[in-house]
C-alpha cells in the first residue's frame, strides 16, 4: 500500500514532496504536476486524460486536509474546485516555500487552542482564550496565568501536536492503489 502523507506545512514538506513525486512516477503519473497537459482531440485520449488528471488531484487534495495547511492554501489562492493538478502542486510549492536548514531566526510558533500562527513571545491566554503577551489579561486575573512560561510553551506544543496528529480515518493514510482503482472502474 502507498501512503501519502498529510501535509503540515513546511515542517514536512520536503518529505511530502518526495512521496508524492515518487509515487506519481510509480503510476506513470508524474507529467501531470511538471508540465500542462493539453487535453487531447479523441474520445478515448480524452477520457484517459480527464481520469488521470483526476487522480493526481485526488491524491494532491487527499493529503491537504489539515485544517490549518488547507487555510493557507485557500489564502494563498487555492480553487478547491480546479480540476488541473499542476496549478494544486504549484500552488502548494509557492503557499509553503522550502525553509532552509541553516541560521533561521524562528520568529512564531503554532498554537494548536487559536489554530494560527503566534509570535514565540506570546502564550496562550486561559481568560480571553487567544495568543498575546498576557500581561493584560493576567495582570487582572493572575490566577490565570501560567505557573511559567516554559509550562505554557510545552502545552502549546502539545495542542499543536494533537491538532496535527493524522488518522486513518481522516485520510492521514491514502490507499492510492484503492483510488487508482476506483477512479478507472466507475463511471
Amino acid at each position: 500500500m502507498t501512503t501519502i502523507p498529510l501535509l503540515l506545512g513546511e515542517k514536512n514538506l520536503e518529505q511530502w514532496k518526495f512521496i508524492l513525486r515518487r509515487t506519481l512516477k510509480d503510476y506513470q503519473l508524474c507529467q501531470y504536476i511538471d508540465a500542462v497537459i493539453p487535453e487531447p482531440q479523441g474520445e478515448d485520449q480524452k477520457r484517459q486524460w480527464e481520469d488521470a488528471r483526476a487522480i493526481v488531484n485526488l491524491i494532491i487534495t487527499a493529503s491537504l486536509i489539515h485544517d490549518a495547511t488547507y487555510e493557507t492554501l485557500v489564502n494563498n489562492g487555492w480553487d478547491t474546485e480546479g480540476e488541473d493538478p499542476k496549478v494544486t502542486y504549484e500552488t502548494v510549492l509557492r503557499a509553503f516555500p522550502k525553509v532552509p536548514d541553516v541560521g533561521i531566526l524562528i520568529t512564531s510558533k503554532w498554537c494548536g487552542k487559536c489554530q494560527k500562527k503566534a509570535s514565540v513571545k506570546t502564550m496562550h491566554c486561559k481568560e480571553c482564550d487567544k495568543c498575546h503577551g498576557g500581561r493584560a489579561c493576567w495582570e487582572n486575573n493572575p490566577e490565570l496565568a501560567p505557573k511559567n512560561r516554559r509550562q505554557n510553551q510545552r502545552n502549546t506544543q502539545k495542542d499543536s501536536e494533537e491538532t496535527a496528529r493524522p488518522t486513518t480515518a481522516a485520510a492521514g493514510i491514502l490507499d492510492l492503489d484503492m483510488v487508482i482503482f476506483m477512479a478507472r472502474n466507475t463511471g
